[in-house]
């Protein structure tokens, strides 16, 4: 096993944090928020194990006002119906989730329930922080009845290692084309003899371009981009690269494949789009790591209504409901697939969120209660009623009382449950944010124009593989 020593100089070194922010920290940063997590960790660990005679399950959460609200009415919920039973919630930012819960664990005082991405679970597994929950799975007959007919196809995928079941989905985070009506509409009145249908799904990466290039106008402050580029983040690069027929690792997860041709015609079509074809903001000209953004993130100019189309998560739909308003009509389509020389492949990028239980929790039945709860139709219900994700039931993902509510945007919300059916998540690695910042800093150059696509994604190959090397060794 590796020492801690190890341990944090490797993940204080290249540490990337959530995708809320998508913030790389400095060394010296992350260093001075873990010891002030070090320093604050005793008086945050002590527990009650039972409080006014119930037993005290803690729960660390993290992920804004909305999931916040979620919460608040979930617990409420649940401890009405287990009155033996209460919930502590640890709210933390999400851009210092994991460090603060590595240094928990680390400091034996981790939270009885803890939140869990995909990529995160090797990282957590080989700290041996948590709980395999299978045999709980098996004892809860309600749970299992969901597990077996109505959970989503495909949810459980990273959170399920060795046989053994660690993170329980509870939120899906499909990806979609979010596209400008009002921009495809602009440009038809404009050109009576070439009219442009709004995406759909046959359209290939060129068709893809091509309208791109069209829809792109202007000049300066009030110029429109056909499309937008949004970083070089392990979720932005594997459903570009699974279009061109190549995965970002292998099976095993031991070699990155950036080096391989299809890598590189990828990233070459992915960048090309700025630097090349000009249908997406310059990097050079803009707000550097946000990708040309006009202001505070990679989301702000489609809600400007500079962007004629821009692939991104699921969630961004509740900020553009309260955001964009009536200002101009947005909708969403499946992304673009591959070329027919590539195999045509149809992907995209796909997120869930899961529920685990430290290995520590000294009362692990009482904590998957809470966790069967969530996930229960009354507790997917209040998820969705929050605006917080696509529930993780078939049932209510197909349900026009609950997901495909009519009153809720965008109108073709449906196109979620569809990139759902053939969206793939992330690859999860043991040293995930080591490797992640390092290939960001490399591709980084191809991005900003500094070296050409081949060699930064040669060295980015170089460099992740060396530390998934150095990570097997560690063992």
């Amino acid at each position: 096993m590796r020492t801690a020593a190890k341990m944090w100089h490797g993940h204080l070194a290249h540490a990337t944090h959530g995708r809320d922010g998508h913030a790389t920290f400095k060394i010296w940063g992350l260093c001075l928020l873990a010891v002030g997590f070090c320093l604050l960790a005793p008086a945050g660990c002590s527990k009650n194990d039972t409080e006014d005679g119930k037993t005290v399950v803690t729960m660390a959460t993290s992920g804004g006002d909305r999931q916040e609200k979620m919460f608040d009415e979930l617990i409420k919920v649940f401890e009405k119906d287990n009155p033996d039973i209460k919930i502590k919630r640890l709210d933390i930012p999400q851009t210092a989730l994991y460090i603060k819960l590595q240094v928990m664990i680390a400091g034996k005082c981790a939270p009885d329930l803890i939140p869990m991405m995909s990529m995160r679970v090797p990282m957590f597994m080989h700290r041996y922080a948590l709980l395999p929950l299978d045999g709980l799975m098996q004892q809860d007959p309600q749970f299992m009845d969901l597990y077996k007919n109505d959970f989503w196809p495909g949810s459980f995928q990273g959170l399920q290692l060795n046989g053994n079941t660690y993170v329980i989905p509870w939120l899906q985070n499909p990806y979609a084309l979010y596209y400008n009506k009002n921009i495809f509409d602009d440009y038809n009145k404009a050109h009576a003899d070439d009219q442009i249908s709004y995406p759909d799904a046959n359209w290939d990466l060129d068709k893809f371009v091509e309208v791109a290039k069209k829809l792109t106008q202007g000049e300066g402050a009030d110029k429109i981009y056909g499309t937008n580029i949004t970083g070089t983040y392990f979720y932005v690069l594997c459903p570009i690269l699974r279009r061109f027929g190549v995965e970002l690792f292998n099976p095993e997860g031991t070699r990155c494949n950036l080096n391989d041709p299809r890598a590189i015609a990828a990233m070459e079509w992915y960048f090309g789009l700025a630097l090349k074809d000009g249908v997406a903001p310059d990097p050079r000209a803009g707000s550097g790591a946000r990708g040309g953004s006009t202001a505070g993130g990679p989301e702000d100019p489609f809600k400007a209504g500079k962007i004629a189309m821009w692939e991104a998560e699921g969630e961004w739909r509740f900020d553009f409901t309260e955001e964009i308003g009536d200002r101009f009509v947005w909708d969403v389509a499946e992304p673009p697939r591959g070329l027919d020389k590539y195999g045509a492949v149809r992907t995209s990028g796909y997120e869930c969120f899961g529920m685990s239980i430290s290995s520590t929790c000294e009362h692990p039945k009482e904590a998957w209660r809470f966790i069967s709860y969530l996930v229960s139709p009354v507790g997917q219900e209040i998820m969705t009623r929050h605006h917080v994700g696509v529930p993780v039931l078939k049932s209510l993902c197909n349900s026009k009382d609950c997901f495909l509510n009519p009153a809720d945007k965008p109108p073709s919300k449906e196109i979620y449950l569809r990139t759902a059916g053939y969206g793939k998540d992330i690859p999860s690695l043991r040293n995930f944010q080591e490797v992640e910042s390092a290939v960001i800093e490399e591709l980084d150059q191809a991005r900003f124009g500094a070296k050409d696509v081949a060699s930064a994604c040669r060295a980015a190959a170089r460099t992740a593989n060396k530390l998934l090397a150095e990570d097997a060794k560690e063992d």
